[in-house]
């Protein structure tokens, strides 16, 4: 899903939860559903080497993702707050410090993945991601035994990418 209706959604959505959580916390819901996608430009500053710091190219190399992850046996995305781990985490973190904060924070980024998930399923890619550290590595390595890599899928994405 795009950036701009991740914002537009989660901006609907935390407009209606105001009455019930207050203006602070809906605001966070919105910050954290939507910076949870920072992931994506962390992971193309590493896809990259940090050979490319422009986040316009790197908008132009996920549009492009979109148009070639279904057709690639090699494509296996890993996002890194996405996963199942970070989730855990967050949430950890609201059990022991007993901080509302942090429940807000993990119900932003549960809305966002949601969305995410029915755009998956939506395009028929529902697979094409990860969704755990331990999951990514398993998968990955039954690719590298299958003489695909990863890899590859997104060293020819980044060459398309800054064309």
């Amino acid at each position: 899903m795009r950036l701009q209706e991740h914002i537009i959604i989660s901006s609907v959505a935390a407009a209606a939860l105001a009455p019930a959580w207050g203006i602070q916390n809906s605001l966070l819901f919105l910050v954290s559903a939507v910076m949870i996608d920072s992931d994506h430009y962390l992971d193309y500053l590493y896809r990259t080497k940090a050979k490319d710091w422009s986040p316009a190219r790197m908008f132009r190399y996920y549009d492009k993702m979109s148009l070639m992850e279904k057709n690639d046996p090699e494509m296996l995305g890993f996002s890194l707050c996405h996963n199942a781990e970070i989730f855990l985490l967050v949430y950890l973190l609201a059990i022991f410090t007993h901080l509302n904060l942090f429940m807000v924070i993990l119900s932003g980024m549960f809305f966002h993945l949601v969305l995410d998930m029915f755009w998956l399923k939506h395009h028929k890619v529902f697979f094409i991601r990860s969704y755990s550290l331990i999951e990514y590595k398993i998968r990955k390595r039954l690719l590298l035994k299958k003489g695909l890599n990863p890899q590859n899928f997104f060293d020819k994405l980044f060459k398309l990418s800054v064309d």
